[in-house]
């Protein structure tokens, strides 16, 4: 299997791309390739996140990632003061 993202890149963009130029690797990839017209990414969802989506099979829920941002189930959030009791999870810098 080989998985090519191009950030916004779209269907209607691939599609102008092969037929200006079709002899070029990506045509010839598109030719001999399967297209999954129904695939889609989870929602809420980003480049990051959706991209995380197709390579692992997790949604933002499951793997914590939200629009290029990440969630740690194990900090507090940031401004916490009284860091007692179950710990409520928190927005991470990726870093």
């Amino acid at each position: 299997m080989l998985l090519i993202s191009v950030d916004g890149l779209h269907q209607q963009d691939l599609a102008w791309y092969v037929s200006a130029y079709p002899h070029s690797v990506l045509a010839g990839l598109d030719h001999r390739g399967l297209e999954y017209s129904n695939a889609s990414t989870p929602f809420p969802s980003d480049s990051s996140p959706g991209m995380t989506a197709q390579v692992t099979g997790g949604n933002p829920r499951s793997t914590g990632i939200y629009y290029d941002d990440t969630w740690n189930h194990d900090v507090f959030p940031a401004g916490t003061t009284n860091c007692s009791g179950p710990v409520p999870g928190g927005e991470a810098s990726l870093p």
